[in-house]
């Protein structure tokens, strides 16, 4: 049996790639026109643009109401 190990999935915005300014929490300037984007929480430690907490899987829930997982 072959072990897949499920990659969650973060909206972030598409101008700052910040879980935080989607939450509407620290809107970046481009906030208004900006759109959303989903990165891997790889993807966002890499980026190293916001504290990890605020895309934990406990605050995206809390926020979004559940979690994006990748097919």
């Amino acid at each position: 049996m072959k072990n897949t190990r499920r990659v969650r999935l973060i909206t972030v915005c598409d101008k700052c790639f910040r879980a935080c300014c989607w939450h509407g929490e620290l809107m970046c300037q481009d906030s208004r026109e900006a759109g959303t984007i989903q990165k891997t929480a790889r993807e966002l430690r890499m980026l190293n643009v916001e504290h990890p907490d605020n895309y934990s899987r406990k605050e995206v829930e809390r926020v979004c109401g559940g979690t994006d997982w990748a097919a």
